[in-house]
């Protein structure tokens, strides 16, 4: 085995774990957003003001969170071709190859 073919496994195994853990990011992004989608309806429909300001702290707390997984995603992000905000498509890849590619490997 040559050390180039030792680095390439190794950098195929960062670049994975790497998605992985920018598809974690998406994935908490998401659930976060229904919370809040949620909590906004809650607040909306509140009939006192009571259950109002309670559906108004859960808003605050979800956009806090929503505001610390993009912070972290930005400190976290190890390649400059990983998009900056994930939409319903992977329309920037790794540079390693294609989500297929780095899913289908063990």
């Amino acid at each position: 085995m040559s050390l180039s073919s030792s680095t390439d496994g190794r950098e195929a195994d960062e670049s994975k774990k790497e998605w992985e853990l920018q598809a974690l990011f998406h994935r908490l992004n998401n659930q976060l957003g229904i919370v809040l989608a949620h909590a906004e309806l809650m607040e909306a429909k509140a009939s006192d003001a009571v259950n109002r300001d309670r559906a108004s702290q859960i808003v605050s707390g979800a956009l806090a969170a929503l505001g610390t997984v993009r912070e972290i995603r930005h400190r976290t992000e190890p390649l400059a071709g990983w998009p900056i905000h994930f939409g319903t498509s992977f329309d920037v890849l790794p540079q390693a190859g294609s989500f297929a590619d780095i899913k289908s490997k063990p």
